[in-house]
């Protein structure tokens, strides 16, 4: 492979994988942009769980748990617990996976018909408002176990007022229209752009 590639090589690349519909490459578009096997990886994740704490004495030990822990830890892990079912409603919702499933895993081949080409766009749409989501709670909500590198502290705002509710769909909801999720896109793209400066 050559170190500098012609600029337009991604897209002779993708029509060369479309025409022979190379196998490797039907299942990683897929994966990586339809958020239908996201959504029924993320349920089946939220039932097991769900079926593990029932076993356990349900909410009330899941509640107990959570209260062995000192308050920032405890706090860490309802967060947690929340995200998980927040990223359903976003890859659902945005993705428009709802409650559909796939096991196909080949876009030549996809179920949903023609409507595949939509499906990959919510997808990737989704998977990238997730990507600015977990990168904000990871800057602005302190995790006990982690300390940032003194070259990075500027992209931390622990001590912050915290800008979008994480574990509340409805807020992201808000957000994308008040204002909110632009200001935590345009950080995290420069902090990508300089990560990727540094290098």
């Amino acid at each position: 492979m050559s170190a500098h590639p012609p600029e337009d090589w991604l897209h002779d690349y993708y029509a060369l994988m479309n025409k022979i519909q190379d196998p490797e490459f039907r299942w990683q578009i897929c994966v990586q942009n339809c958020a239908i096997k996201h959504a029924q990886s993320a349920r089946k994740d939220i039932d097991r769980v769900r079926e593990a704490w029932a076993s356990q004495g349900g909410e009330e030990a899941r509640q107990k748990f959570y209260e062995r822990w000192e308050k920032i830890e405890a706090e860490k892990f309802r967060r947690q617990d929340a995200m998980q079912k927040t990223q359903l409603r976003v890859v659902s919702e945005f993705g428009r996976a709802g409650d559909r499933t796939c096991d196909v895993l080949n876009f030549f081949k996809c179920p949903y018909g023609e409507e595949y080409k939509t499906l990959l766009e919510d997808g990737q749409a989704a998977f990238t408002l997730w990507g600015h989501i977990k990168w904000y709670d990871h800057h602005w909500n302190h995790d006990p176990g982690h300390i940032p590198a003194q070259d990075e502290m500027k992209w931390y705002h622990f001590n912050e007022p915290r800008i979008l509710d994480v574990t509340n769909y409805e807020d992201i909801r808000k957000a994308l229209n008040d204002g909110r999720l632009d200001k935590i896109a345009a950080e995290h793209e420069r902090y990508l752009k300089e990560s990727e400066d540094d290098r």
